[in-house]
């Protein structure tokens, strides 16, 4: 899963690269995150739902992911009364503070998130039991 190529034809930014995020919580749940922006700026960008969101700064803790695989980058410091050093060691961070360098897998830490994603996998059932593609373009 290599970054994809696109141009939104901005003077500043006429090429970015974007990466496949995948939220795992029982079905798949997947959006394109670009590397300029944290992961939950990228879901929130495409009107996509599924990590809860708070402050959108590193201190309220809603938005607690766990990178189960790819590379991520850091944009800034997370309270550490939501984030310990153990946590960050074993890739658990603050979406709202990182951005994708190459593909992810991640899963929501919350249990509250866990529900309220349930439901949105619910709604977006083709009807046969398969969950629909959430990519917005």
């Amino acid at each position: 899963m290599s970054g994809i190529h696109k141009s939104d034809g901005e003077p500043n930014d006429l090429l970015q690269t974007e990466h496949l995020v995948r939220i795992i919580a029982g079905a798949e749940v997947h959006y394109l995150c670009r590397e300029n922006e944290t992961v939950l700026q990228g879901m929130l960008r495409l009107g996509c739902k599924g990590i809860r969101v708070g402050c959108l700064g590193g201190g309220c803790g809603v938005c607690k992911i766990k990178v189960r695989g790819g590379v991520v980058r850091k944009l800034g410091s997370m309270s550490r009364a939501h984030i310990s050093v153990e946590e960050e060691e074993q890739k658990v961070y603050l979406a709202c503070r990182v951005s994708p360098i190459t593909a992810l897998d991640i899963e929501i830490l919350s249990k509250k998130v866990n529900t309220s994603l349930a439901f949105f996998l619910r709604a977006s059932d083709d009807g046969q039991g398969r969950t629909q593609n959430i990519i917005k373009e």
